[in-house]
């Protein structure tokens, strides 16, 4: 996810956790907050669901974090400069509807800006994180 408003990165504070701004942060919250909701757009089958096993690399926890695979939310750290600042949702499954699914992440990011939710205070960070279960 990158966002630019007037031409300008908005995720990017160099002070940042990661390099992200507090914007970039309530996005993140808003997007935790309702991966399980995102994931009837973004993993439509039950294979969608099979993959997600430790050990393959794959989202095993909702959470965030820094080059870390097994976290929903991957901030890429060779993303260093302003205009290329994002951060990766590592769910979605490559049978899913793509706008359907941009649409509910981006919905998701939206409530979390509005509503300022704090990825750290929803305690969705990697330290406290819950894990997807293949059933």
């Amino acid at each position: 996810m990158l966002m630019f408003k007037d031409g300008k990165p908005v995720f990017y504070d160099e002070n940042g956790y990661s390099g992200l701004s507090q914007t970039a942060l309530y996005f993140i919250g808003g997007v935790l907050r309702h991966v399980p909701a995102i994931c009837a757009f973004s993993n439509p089958s039950t294979n969608s669901y099979k993959r997600l096993l430790p050990g393959f690399e794959a989202p095993v926890t909702i959470g965030y974090a820094t080059a870390n695979r097994s976290a929903v939310i991957r901030i890429p750290a060779y993303a260093k400069t302003p205009d290329k600042k994002r951060f990766e949702l590592r769910n979605p499954d490559a049978t899913c509807n793509p706008y359907y699914c941009y649409a509910a992440i981006l919905m998701a990011g939206l409530d979390g800006i509005k509503n300022k939710i704090d990825p750290e205070a929803e305690g969705r960070t990697r330290k406290r994180s819950r894990v997807f279960r293949s059933h």
